[in-house]
């Protein structure tokens, strides 16, 4: 077994999105010897379809959104399974009970050959890897994943992040090649309601609260009824202070690191949620909020809801990944905002902009695997462009067609006859919905970048950080001191952030809440924070 030593980091971000380690906090070469790959099997192909001559079986852990289908009845791994000669007995979770069943197969030792789209935080990665549980990748990609060694190539970056302090790669990532879903999120407004009431696209955060007053309160959807919602959102007051957080100059650096950015007069990182600016961006939430501009259904209402208010006519706006957010029936109706909105202090900042390492913990090979060299060219498939495009398109004829050589689904995806979106028609067919894929998001296969949704993004790529931070680590000695203080510190921001917005506790507490947020040890967290930042700029 081997020994989790002083070097070895951990991310300081491991409950955003975006998750990674950097090379920067070097490596421990006493960790343990990469696992050398035994010499193939006599039935392993090294190249082409089928991986094997004679079948074999692999027992793969997965986490099952909502709305996939059962994986064994889903076309695309039926077609994967007679293209490769490899049969998969899938272990699935729900994702509401994912981290709890992962947690119980590792704590147990009943390990399955893969984990596959399980979310595998970087924690687990650096201990399980270190143990021998999660095998070493090195001489298998080097090997026998010429798919994976050329995204390496092509994206050094990609290869630094997944890179543990004792120089082994233990999983695989999902990653993010695509400029439109890189700007995670965007503002959508009813472009019908703007052109009734003869008003304009915001440019300010202002003029964005008028068109919401606007929208409120002048009947635009004509009905003489007041029942219009002026903006929503399925992302909770996280995804509604993210979105924001740029007009107020926070989030300076991407949104790689959880509440952390940086301080330009004082030359150091800074706790967002601890600043004037962050109070600023709060109030003029609960502003929002407190006139009903914002949907009084803020802290509960989910997707399906916000679909079910769009195609009644009822909705003026909301921030997503694509104007999808709102469904199919009403959405000509709406056009994205190519700025990002001018706060009170003049500042633009894009706030979502992301890393090109999505999730880092997508796909890792268990030390029950007697099957090593045909499970890496089972995923490797997965990063060529043929492979990318049986993860998002599925079957040419079965479930997209190319027209003048474009690839677009079928219409029973595109314009489901039973009302569902396109991304969950889809998931009918195909595995991609939920995220967390060990494969590549690119323009020309992710189907749900809509034209509309990539204007935005290259509009407001000008406003992008000077520079974005990939995901901070910490050493396990740091990580040790501060793991209950920042979790602390993260359920206490969420909680207040919640009762800031809603008004339920005023501002006049304010002060009371930045002495709770130093009692509970932010001094602490930040010092450490501070510390990865230097290791990173080395």
């Amino acid at each position: 077994m081997g020994k989790l030593l002083k070097s070895v980091c951990i991310p300081l971000a491991a409950a955003t999105l975006l998750t990674g380690v950097t090379a920067g906090c070097g490596s421990d070469q006493n960790a343990g010897e990469a696992s050398k790959a035994s010499p193939p099997p006599s039935n392993f192909k090294t190249s082409g379809m089928p991986i094997v001559s004679e079948p074999v079986s692999l027992k793969i852990f997965t986490a099952r959104p909502p709305a996939l289908v059962e994986f064994n009845k889903m076309l695309m791994w039926q077609e994967y399974e007679k293209m490769t000669g490899i049969k998969v007995n899938w272990v699935e979770a729900p994702t509401a009970s994912l981290d709890e069943k992962r947690n119980l197969l590792l704590a147990s030792g009943d390990l399955p050959d893969v984990f596959f789209k399980s979310n595998l935080p970087v924690s687990d990665i650096i201990n399980y890897g270190s143990q021998g549980t999660f095998i070493k990748l090195n001489d298998l990609i080097d090997k026998y994943a010429p798919n994976i060694k050329k995204t390496f190539e092509k994206m050094p970056d990609v290869k630094k992040g997944l890179t543990m302090p004792d120089g082994g790669i233990y999983t695989l990532p999902y990653i993010d090649d695509n400029p439109g879903t890189r700007v995670a999120a965007k503002i959508y407004l009813n472009q019908k309601w703007l052109t009734a009431l003869n008003m304009k696209m915001p440019t300010t955060t202002d003029e964005f609260y008028q068109v919401l007053k606007a929208f409120k309160e002048k009947d635009p959807n004509g009905n003489g009824k007041a029942d219009e919602v002026p903006y929503t959102t399925p992302y909770g007051t996280k995804g509604l202070s993210v979105m924001f957080a740029g007009s107020f100059g926070l989030l300076n650096r991407g949104n790689g690191n959880a509440d952390l950015d940086f301080d330009e007069k004082a030359n150091k990182v800074r706790f967002i949620p601890a600043q004037p600016e962050y109070k600023e961006l709060l109030m003029f939430l609960n502003k929002l909020y407190k006139e009903e501009l914002i949907d009084k259904e803020l802290f509960t209402v989910k997707a399906p809801q916000i679909i079910a208010k769009v195609d009644q006519g009822i909705v003026g706006g909301g921030n997503g990944p694509s104007e999808t957010i709102f469904g199919t029936k009403n959405l000509a109706d709406f056009a994205g905002l190519k700025t990002v909105l001018k706060g009170p202090a003049g500042q633009q900042v894009l706030s979502v902009a992301g890393s090109s390492i999505r999730n880092i913990g997508s796909f890792a090979i268990t030390k029950a695997n007697k099957n090593l060299e045909a499970t890496i060219r089972w995923v490797d498939h997965f990063y060529s462009e043929e492979g990318i495009r049986l993860f998002f398109m599925g079957l040419e004829g079965k479930t997209y067609n190319v027209e003048n050589g474009n690839y677009e689904y079928i219409n029973e995806i595109k314009k489901n006859p039973n009302g569902l979106t396109p991304q969950d028609a889809s998931s009918q067919y195909m595995a991609w919905n939920g995220g967390d894929n060990p494969t590549i998001i690119t323009e020309k296969y992710f189907k749900f970048i809509t034209p509309m949704s990539m204007e935005v993004a290259q509009a407001v790529d000008k406003f992008k950080p000077k520079e974005v931070w990939p995901p901070f680590v910490y050493t396990a000695e740091e990580n040790a001191k501060v793991q209950g203080v920042r979790n602390d510190i993260n359920t206490y921001v969420a909680e207040m952030r919640d009762q800031f917005i809603s008004g339920k506790i005023p501002f006049t507490q304010w002060d009371e809440y930045l002495a709770k947020l130093k009692q509970i040890g932010l001094d602490k967290l930040m010092e450490v924070n501070q510390a990865s930042y230097e290791r990173y700029k080395k």
